[in-house]
């Protein structure tokens, strides 16, 4: 199958006006695919085929004007195109609600946007892209985000790496090592610079499908925000799924038993009476015979257990099934306010949706707080979790 690739870019031109002439000549000079596209509602002219809605606009190329199946309007904020190549893609355009507004208009935000990813089978392809208000630093999240991104974070940064986390999504833009003026997406007057704009997938993607993420700072219409461009492989062959890379470890966390701590010292002496470490053996030889006796003796009195070293890593430990519970009863409070929006049911989904978002911050506090104490004083125990 012939790999293909498609240029998809994010620009946020809410600031832009009477300049639709400059737009089209500059998504076609960069040779765009399909460009999420915010502006102004008054706007009506698009680059080729246009679905516009509250200020949201997804130009496609006409070469991919028949690859569209469908374009759901999900909110003001959120609108979700999807594509047939080899296989579905579902592009889901964001505008989040920046910093200063009402925490409650950000959690609005994040259940639209988790109720549109549900509606998607997980084995298909999400490219989520947008302007996210959020500035989520450069500490590393295995397989969430990467360094390669500026040291600030916020609120709104903070949120979304949780929600990535939770739906196993990938910020691209922290991927790639490139130069400042390719990294920043936003400006303000005063020349001060962040870094809000990102383009994400789901694991749908393999990493070595996403070319390249970067700012094209060559394009420039007098806006704000930067053109953030994503190079994507499409028509990859499915991998398959590589077999499970099995090893034996011993239960090391045994040794916190006195009696089982004794058993091992015991063992572990027999098998040196028995096969001693002589005076003219070589270091590799004594070595050999060193770690011989010491496994004998840890199998005999610890047991071993098989261990999968391709599993996924457990990103959100502290997710447990009393989160699960209370999460899942806020999402039932949600749909029951959205299809009768009363007041008293506004109030009901406030009350319970503020009381699960205390209670999953205090789980999520108690778990690490517990975890570091286990580091401290347990160090058979609690190293297998890392």
């Amino acid at each position: 199958m012939k790999k293909q690739q498609i240029r998809i870019a994010y620009w946020n031109i809410k600031t832009l006006y009477s300049k639709d002439h400059e737009l089209i000549p500059e998504l076609n000079e960069h040779k765009i695919d399909t460009t999420i596209v915010h502006f102004p509602k008054q706007k009506r002219k698009a680059y080729q085929k246009t679905k516009e809605q509250s200020g949201v606009g997804v130009p496609i190329n006409d070469k991919y004007e028949q690859n569209i199946k469908s374009i759901e309007y999900v909110c003001d904020r959120i609108l979700r195109v999807k594509i047939m190549f080899d296989q579905p893609i579902h592009i889901i355009s964001v505008y989040a609600p920046d910093i200063n507004k009402p925490e409650e208009m950000s959690m609005d935000f994040y259940e639209n946007l988790q109720s549109a990813i549900d509606k998607i089978p997980r084995h298909e392809k999400i490219i989520l892209l947008g302007d996210l208000n959020a500035r989520i630093g450069n500490q590393v999240v295995d397989g969430i985000k990467q360094k390669y991104n500026e040291n600030i974070t916020n609120r709104n940064g903070e949120i979304l790496t949780e929600f990535c986390g939770q739906n196993e999504l990938r910020i691209n833009n922290t991927y790639f090592p490139h130069k400042e003026q390719y990294k920043y997406t936003f400006y303000d007057n005063r020349n001060n610079k962040s870094i809000i704009d990102y383009i994400i997938t789901n694991r749908s993607f393999l990493p070595q499908q996403i070319i390249d993420i970067r700012v094209l700072s060559s394009a420039n219409i007098g806006t704000d925000h930067k053109l953030v461009l994503g190079k994507i492989r499409i028509g990859a062959p499915l991998s398959k799924k590589r077999p499970s890379i099995k090893t034996e470890k011993f239960n090391i966390e045994c040794l916190n038993h006195e009696s089982t701590k004794q058993l091992y010292s015991n063992r572990c002496q027999t098998h040196v009476t028995l096969n001693p470490i002589a005076q003219f053996d070589t270091p590799n030889t004594a070595w050999n015979k060193l770690k011989e006796n010491i496994c004998k003796g840890a199998k005999e009195a610890l047991g071993t257990r098989t261990v999968s070293h391709n599993r996924r890593p457990n990103i959100k430990p502290w997710f447990t099934l009393e989160v699960k519970n209370i999460t899942r009863e806020k999402k039932e409070k949600y749909l029951q306010y959205k299809k009768s929006p009363t007041p008293e049911n506004r109030n009901i989904y406030t009350e319970i949706r503020n009381r699960t978002n205390n209670r999953a911050r205090e789980i999520k506090e108690e778990y690490w707080q517990r975890f570091s104490s286990e580091m401290e004083a347990d160090m058979y125990g609690a190293q297998k979790r890392i």
